[in-house]
């Protein structure tokens, strides 16, 4: 009997031990109103996205289990990638995730990245924080185009619209760059960097390259062998070197 136990007992450590080595990721999540509707789960790339899994929420209940089966995928979990779940191409979210970590989401089924919540890592709590920043500034900026189109021979109401509009834009990358000095080696400020609304960029490329130099820095210190700071920083360094080609002509 106490031999069973013990074998019992070390099956237990080898278990642990695998998951605290990052062999697995656990996305699960509650979507009110979700029922039985079908979740995907994609890994997003450098150059594509690729689907991974999907399965058929019970009672709005998901669970995704994503294993390492080879040193490539076990390499891929050590560092942060992006993980797209989504119930149609319109309702989507992006998380981030590595190997060890147990994800926990809840949102309203009806537009999931606008409500999200989700627990068990920092750098995919922070993502959902811009999420619900960018969530809150669309929000306003459609209140303010409806307003703008009601009044479209309105000079006066168009011209405070923009206004209004103008300085939403400013406040919100002011937020970002905010959050990018407060979380310097977290791949979510890399995410932050990026964000976009429709064809709004708050960051501009061109505009702040030495920011994204000092993020590729910061985050590379965290992750040097992650992809998406490897493909940003080729990109970058091409540039600069057509930059540099362009200025001594």
């Amino acid at each position: 009997m106490r031999r069973v136990a013990a074998i019992w007992v070390v099956l237990c450590l080898l278990l642990t031990a695998c998951h605290q080595r990052g062999d697995e990721i656990m996305l699960e999540g509650d979507f009110q109103g979700g029922g039985s509707q079908m979740v995907r789960l994609a890994l997003v790339g450098t150059d594509e996205t690729v689907m991974l899994d999907s399965v058929r929420m019970k009672n709005g209940h998901f669970s995704f289990a994503l294993k390492a089966h080879s040193d490539q995928e076990k390499e891929r979990m050590a560092t942060p990638m992006l993980y797209q779940i989504k119930l149609s191409e319109n309702n989507a979210l992006t998380t981030i995730a590595r190997g060890g970590e147990h994800l926990h989401f809840t949102a309203d089924a009806a537009d999931i990245v606008s409500t999200y919540r989700v627990s068990g890592s920092e750098e995919a709590f922070l993502v959902c924080q811009l999420d619900s920043a960018l969530a809150s500034f669309a929000q306003k900026a459609e209140q303010w185009y409806a307003v703008y189109e009601q009044n479209i021979e309105n000079d006066s109401v168009r011209a405070d619209v923009e206004a209004h509009y103008v300085q939403a834009v400013e406040a919100h990358t002011d937020f970002l760059r905010d959050f990018i000095q407060k979380h310097p080696h977290n791949m979510a400020s890399f995410m932050a960097f990026f964000q976009s609304y429709n064809r709004r960029i708050f960051l501009n490329n061109d505009e702040n390259a030495d920011l994204l130099r000092e993020i590729i820095r910061n985050v590379q210190q965290q992750y040097p062998d992650n992809p998406y700071i490897l493909f940003m920083q080729q990109k970058q360094e091409i540039l600069e070197l057509k930059q540099q080609q362009y200025d001594t002509h």
